[in-house]
């Protein structure tokens, strides 16, 4: 089974001749007086010998209906002629014409030649119903009318959103049958209309459309297109708008077929990173081909970085707070910053870390063994000492204060940020995550000490700038972005979804 739908707009129905125009519509007919007698004139688009003329489709469809047969022998049919001749051996069984009819939203407006309820196709239907009867090959095909009618108080057929739920509801109750072939014209109608039915269609039928696409200037048919152009135009433009919120999975979902392997590479890289996966993220993007990039992950990646990927952290809470997760950005910006000083201790106190305990084989513990501690160090292990392991576990307060006693109390103290984190970030971190509830912006930064999402950045930034000894610019826009490889991925990904 193939159908046919049909979008329809002024340029379906037009007229071959000028001249009898005043005998159809004048002063005192009928015909007029029904359309407010208003001065509806045939047009000209192109002023020559061979150019059809124009008139408002409900004007038309007045006057057709006053005096068929006189007027049948003067319509002309440019679009609809070319569509007709495209799907001669189609085998078209169903025919569904969406005609306008706004005269629910229009009353009072009618009184003005510019109304756009003169410009409706409804009155056109017995034309197109006519013209499919005198079609050899459409002669027994059922025609379908769809009628697109906006409620008084709703906006109208040039109102893109509105028009899409009109369109998509007219589909639902209307199409009932499952097609082998979709065809669509969709050239007609308002521009709202025409990408509501393109959107539309592909929707409910996927690759199963093929649009129908002419010129009423031209003498000879097109090909049909197949639907996968347009398909791919769609969802480009849907992944663009997922790109712009990081959601690598979906652009994936929507657009990987259409994808060269290397674009593969770097969003199979983005997903990654999404999920915090760091180490694989690094280990997937060196096998892209390009040798700068690969060379840029080689030499962040390497053992003396130890710290990359607390900076990778802090940029993901940016995103996360971007996306409105506020919660999610709490999370990843502490995380940050205590995993980080987790990767110091592991880094600077080596031969002192061990996984001691088998009932928590995950976690880190200090042991005082080879090792010459300082009088703040040698303090910071009795207070946190565990009698009965001989060790302190690093997780928590002891592992702040470890970072403490590490450095000399000048260094300590003259930084506010990392102070800030270990005596008001930390505690409001314990009691938000203890908590069965969402996350206002402005909690968040407060459990920073700050208000506003700059100056939250800049703390992150300055806090992981003191554990691990690097000096990314605190003065920049974007801080953390810039100090982030996934900031190169995701502009690389633009360019390649931005088609």
């Amino acid at each position: 089974m193939n159908i046919w739908i049909i979008t329809t707009g002024s340029s379906d129905v037009q007229l071959t001749t000028n001249d009898l125009w005043h005998d159809w519509y004048y002063d005192g007919s009928p015909v007029k007086r029904n359309c407010k007698n208003l001065e509806f004139k045939p047009t000209q688009v192109i002023e020559d010998n061979e150019e059809t003329y124009r008139i408002a489709p409900r004007v038309l469809g007045k006057v057709y209906e006053a005096q068929p047969e006189e007027v049948w022998q003067y319509l002309e049919f440019p679009l609809l002629r070319q569509f007709s001749t495209q799907l001669q051996d189609k085998k078209i069984t169903k025919i569904y014409i969406l005609v306008t009819d706004q005269t629910e939203k229009y009353n009072e407006e009618r009184e003005d030649i510019r109304c756009p309820y003169w410009q409706d196709t409804c009155e056109l239907q017995p034309i197109f119903e006519r013209y499919f009867k005198e079609q050899e090959e459409f002669r027994d095909v059922k025609l379908i009318p769809i009628y697109l009618s906006p409620e008084k108080n709703k906006p109208g057929l040039d109102d893109w959103n509105s028009v899409l739920e009109i369109v998509r509801t007219a589909f639902s109750e209307e199409i009932k049958v499952e097609p082998d072939t979709v065809y669509v014209s969709h050239q007609a109608g308002t521009p709202a209309i025409s990408s509501a039915v393109q959107f539309m269609s592909l929707a409910r039928f996927g690759k199963k459309v093929k649009f129908l696409v002419s010129n009423e200037y031209e003498k000879k048919p097109l090909d049909p297109i197949d639907s996968s152009e347009y398909l791919k135009g769609i969802k480009f433009e849907q992944a663009k708008e997922l790109l712009r919120n990081h959601d690598y999975a979906g652009v994936k979902l929507l657009v990987n077929d259409y994808l060269d392997s290397e674009t593969k590479i770097l969003l199979d890289a983005a997903i990654l990173w999404n999920f915090a996966k760091f180490d694989e993220f690094a280990q997937t993007l060196v096998q892209h081909s390009d040798g700068a990039l690969v060379k840029k992950i080689s030499d962040r990646t390497k053992k003396e970085n130890w710290w990359w990927t607390a900076y990778e952290e802090g940029y993901l809470a940016v995103v996360r707070l971007d996306q409105k997760n506020t919660v999610e950005a709490m999370f990843h910006s502490f995380r940050a910053v205590e995993g980080l000083i987790r990767e110091w201790a592991v880094w600077k106190y080596e031969p002192q870390i061990k996984k001691s305990n088998p009932k928590q084989p995950r976690t880190l513990y200090f042991h005082d063994e080879n090792i010459n501690m300082s009088t703040q160090l040698q303090h910071w292990f009795e207070r946190f000492y565990h009698k009965e392991h001989s060790n302190v576990g690093l997780f928590g307060e002891p592992l702040f204060e470890l970072l403490k006693a590490s450095h000399s109390p000048g260094k300590w103290h003259n930084n506010s940020d990392i102070k800030t984190v270990a005596k008001i970030t930390k505690e409001e971190r314990n009691s938000i995550f203890h908590q069965l509830r969402g996350l206002q912006e402005p909690e968040l930064f407060a459990a920073w000490d700050t208000d506003n999402p700059k100056d939250w950045e800049k703390r992150v930034l300055s806090c992981l700038n003191f554990i691990s000894g690097e000096k990314f610019d605190l003065s920049t826009e974007c801080l953390l972005e810039k100090t982030s490889l996934m900031s190169e991925v995701h502009n690389k990904l633009k360019n390649e979804i931005d088609l």
